[in-house]
């Protein structure tokens, strides 16, 4: 499969230099269509595969990457949540983990997001972060580590 467009209910099927546009439908149904692996997710009643950072865009990777790091520097002091292997400069010190309670931080970190322009706030999807927000994001993050 070359390419799937799912919000039309096709794909792009290729064949070395060949490509041909077909429905989801005549994938499902074609002679050759195989059954769904043992290792799948059910969610809320609904079949899927397994999410990953593969099923990310470029871009919305990058994007996590981000949120991921302010939350990481939120709870660890760290960007990348890592005490014994520090970004140059890190910890800051309204982040210091030494100097700081956790309130403290998510405070500062509220503030600092506030700080950020509008649209680049609204890109990363941390336009309203407030306290809560952070609490919230840190309990997702830790939640599949706990399953």
């Amino acid at each position: 499969m070359a390419e799937i467009e799912a919000q039309y209910g096709r794909v792009l099927l290729a064949a070395g230099a060949e490509q041909r546009w077909r429905s989801i439908r005549w994938l499902v149904h074609h002679r050759d269509c195989q059954s769904v692996p043992a290792e799948i997710e059910v969610v809320d009643g609904l079949v899927g595969q397994p999410a990953s950072l593969d099923d990310l865009t470029a871009y919305q990777q990058q994007v996590l990457r981000v949120r991921v790091a302010h939350l990481l520097e939120t709870e660890t002091g760290f960007r990348g949540g890592d005490p014994l292997h520090p970004d140059p400069g890190e910890p800051r010190p309204a982040y210091d983990p030494q100097g700081t309670t956790l309130g403290q931080r998510r405070r500062s970190k509220v503030a600092e997001l506030r700080g950020l322009g509008v649209e680049e706030a609204a890109l990363l999807g941390l336009g309203r972060v407030s306290e809560r927000t952070l609490k919230r994001m840190a309990a997702a993050w830790a939640a599949p580590a706990a399953a």
